[in-house]
């Protein structure tokens, strides 16, 4: 399985741009996959465009979730 991933580090909400890099991008590498990571959040036409080309997009609550398993897991 080969991922395309887009890591953006922003205070403002993410745009549907970044979703269309991740999407073009898995198409170039032939990835299965494509997922888009933020710390922030996404704005809401950035999600309708991430629904309609099945990306993942992980915003900052998604990602403080995977890090608290983590810790758990560690625990």
């Amino acid at each position: 399985e080969r991922i395309a991933v887009q890591v953006k580090r922003s205070k403002n909400p993410i745009a549907r741009k970044a979703i269309a890099d991740a999407v073009a991008g898995m198409k170039y590498y032939k990835c299965n996959k494509a997922m888009v990571v933020t710390n922030s959040q996404f704005t809401e036409d950035a999600r309708e465009f991430g629904r309609g080309t099945e990306c993942t997009l992980v915003d900052r609550a998604v990602l403080q979730q995977w890090m608290d398993a983590a810790i758990q897991k560690k625990e």
